[in-house]
């Protein structure tokens, strides 16, 4: 049996009756026969796997283990978009800023925590809780129409956060309580 591949240095596994896969080698890798029929059973699975590629599968029928078997494949690289290739480092980065500006909130470096919060939104636009801390320093600088637009922002990204709703109303209420009768803003 030969297994080529391009790219070649691909490990090459055989998997038998739903067992685990053994490593027989790398490619290109030539086999005799004997090495790969040498226990009873109707078929062999091939796997081809190299990092970075897509792994290929392959039955061989028993009946053909007594022919010259050449296996040639053509890997596919395994492309995953640029936002997933480093999940945990992103990830790690996010709730790290978090935390950094949650401690600065608490210490009212409410600048600080925005500079944080504005970084972190520059990756992660969609990620309602930096909407809601953003809120939060609004809210605490006493802007309510700043902090209701972004804890409305932070529903509409994440709809049905009782928190999040229970500062719009209490932000809309201010408001509505602020603006006298008859007249707007």
């Amino acid at each position: 049996m030969s297994v080529r591949s391009t790219p070649e240095g691909a490990d090459v596994y055989i998997a038998r009756n739903g067992a685990q896969p053994i490593k027989i080698g790398q490619t290109p890798l030539n086999l005799p026969a004997d090495r790969v029929n040498n226990q009873p059973g109707e078929s062999a699975q091939i796997i081809i796997r190299k990092d970075g590629y897509k792994p290929e599968n392959y039955l061989i029928p028993r009946v053909l283990f007594n022919s010259t078997i050449e296996v040639n494949v053509l890997l596919t690289e395994d492309r995953l978009p640029a936002a997933c290739s480093n999940q945990a480092q992103a990830a790690e980065k996010l709730s790290r800023g978090i935390a950094e500006a949650q401690f600065l909130i608490q210490r009212k470096e409410f600048d600080q925590a925005q500079v944080i919060l504005n970084n972190l939104l520059v990756d992660n636009p969609n990620i309602s809780v930096l909407w809601d801390l953003i809120g939060n320093i609004h809210y605490l600088q006493k802007d309510t129409q700043a902090a209701l637009n972004a804890y409305e922002k932070s529903e509409s990204l994440s709809p049905g956060q009782l928190n999040t709703i229970r500062m719009i109303n209490k932000l809309r209420s201010i408001r509505s309580f602020r603006t006298p009768a008859g007249g707007g803003e």
